[in-house]
């Protein structure tokens, strides 16, 4: 258990002082004609030198179209250099999506005396990901899928992977080659790993399919850090790193995860735990949230309150972001605990979908507002007769003659041309429907791609999949 806990807090120790800084993160564009020129901005952030060797993981039609210099950087304390990166690909290359990976290897300087210090040497990869063609759309095959639903779609570096049924299918997609079968069904991509269903319940397996674990459980779900979960089984449930128990499993409930926190409950009390499973909060409360910074808000002998302070309201309802609406004397308000911030109660009613927006009615007319503007305390014109919300900060006005929907983003102010008969998010995308067609959009408003309604074979999250008659059409939503 100690071993564990040790490895957590030198995985968060790790990412807090990482050694250098690379911007972008990945590279994702379609190419013209004229091929693509990036440059990657290099940061040394400690206080010594460091020297990295660039090159590419394995070979592939990026590393054969690609060309960039330097092929290694030496960098001072606080020195940033850039790495210049071409990429071209061939005449008549077929439509498609390409992937290689760019390695940033640290490596020994030389002269360098170390005094017997341990040395951790970092390395990062940089996906490097082109569509030629309609960027995040491409075509390919999909075995014994006619005619059926996909249950599960995901996408790992350049092999895709698709469960239908109690079978999971991995192609490589450059190649449009399958590669292997599986007799297991993924339900979906929890972290680092994926959740699987077989007769005896939930089970966790890692991205390349191998050694299944945990399994039997009735129920997995996972925090904020990508290898902890919190399993339940035997009506027990218990905080796990990977497949290594961090607590014991008596406690009745453990969620909520927000930052490095989570609440858990016991002896029908609700308190605080770190990722860590050291429990900072007792159970003590009849009502629990909290927010990423670990600040909390809950019921204690039937008052409200914080670690600092007491609250004479009726009721506290969290959102979807960081703030939490309250009731009192039939009103409602706004409050930021993290900041000690709060509104006086005046809407009649408040979106409990709160991210940066806030819809708000006064009876008659409805009118949205950002959290800014309620900082600011500046008046909110109601104008809408309905406002329906879709999800982030994205809205629909609803046109009550008619029932029609026109999409709204309060962050870009931007409205869609099109009206529709209905809207709803998912994932990254929002589905502007109108009869058999779909527009789809990106959470800034951009639109991406019809698709017809007829043809979905899967909407994820991420991914959307339609069967065009001859092949599949996968759109990608993450790197629009």
């Amino acid at each position: 258990m100690k071993e564990i806990i040790g490895l957590i807090f030198l995985l968060f120790s790790y990412i807090s002082y990482g050694y250098i800084n690379i911007y972008p993160t990945q590279i994702i564009e379609s190419m013209g004609k004229d091929g693509i020129t990036e440059s990657v901005n290099l940061y040394n952030g400690s206080n010594k030198i460091r020297k990295y060797r660039i090159f590419f993981e394995d070979e592939s039609s990026i590393s054969k179209w690609t060309e960039y210099s330097p092929r290694g950087v030496t960098l001072l304390p606080g020195e940033s250099r850039k790495v210049k990166v071409e990429i071209k690909a061939p005449a008549k290359t077929l439509k498609g999506r390409y992937i290689g990976k760019l390695i940033f290897k640290e490596v020994k300087v030389p002269n360098e005396k170390n005094k017997e210090e341990q040395v951790l040497y970092t390395e990062f990869r940089l996906p490097i990901i082109i569509y030629i063609g309609q960027k995040g759309t491409f075509n390919i095959e999909l075995e014994n899928l006619r005619g059926k639903k996909v249950d599960f779609f995901d996408i790992k570096g350049n092999n895709l992977l698709y469960t239908t049924g109690d079978t999971t299918y991995i192609k490589d997609i450059e190649k449009n080659q399958l590669l292997y079968t599986m007799p297991l069904k993924v339900e979906k991509r929890v972290g680092n790993y994926y959740l699987i269903k077989n007769d005896t319940g939930y089970g966790l397996v890692s991205l390349d399919l191998l050694n299944p674990y945990i399994l039997g459980a009735e129920e997995i779900t996972g925090s904020t850090n990508p290898n902890i979960f919190a399993v339940k089984k035997n009506g027990k449930y218990a905080l796990y790193y990977g497949r290594t128990p961090l607590t014991e499993d008596n406690y009745d409930y453990i969620g909520n995860f927000k930052g490095n926190y989570a609440i858990f409950k016991k002896n029908k009390k609700f308190g605080i735990m770190m990722l860590d499973g050291q429990q900072i909060l007792p159970p003590m409360a009849n009502e629990l949230y909290i927010t990423k910074n670990g600040n909390w808000i809950g019921k204690v002998d039937g008052v409200y309150k914080t670690d600092k302070f007491k609250l004479q309201v009726e009721k506290i309802i969290p959102t979807a972001g960081s703030y939490f609406i309250y009731h009192k004397n039939g009103k409602y308000g706004l409050m930021d605990i993290d900041n000690y911030f709060l509104t006086e109660p005046k809407f009649d009613e408040i979106d409990q979908n709160i991210e940066n927006g806030i819809l708000v009615f006064n009876g008659k007319k409805y009118g949205i507002i950002t959290v800014k503007d309620l900082k600011l305390n500046n008046e909110v014109e109601y104008k809408y007769d309905l406002i329906g919300h879709v999800g982030g900060d994205t809205y629909a006005e609803v046109d009550l003659k008619n029932g029609k929907y026109r999409y709204l983003n309060i962050y870009s102010g931007i409205y869609t041309k099109g009206i529709y008969d209905s809207i709803v998010q998912r994932g990254y995308a929002f589905f502007a429907i109108r009869g058999n067609d779909i527009d789809v959009y990106t959470h800034h408003g951009k639109m991406v791609t019809t698709v017809k309604k007829n043809r979905i074979v899967y909407v994820g999250d991420e991914f959307i999949v339609e069967d065009n008659g001859r092949d599949f059409i996968v759109t990608d939503m993450r790197g629009i």
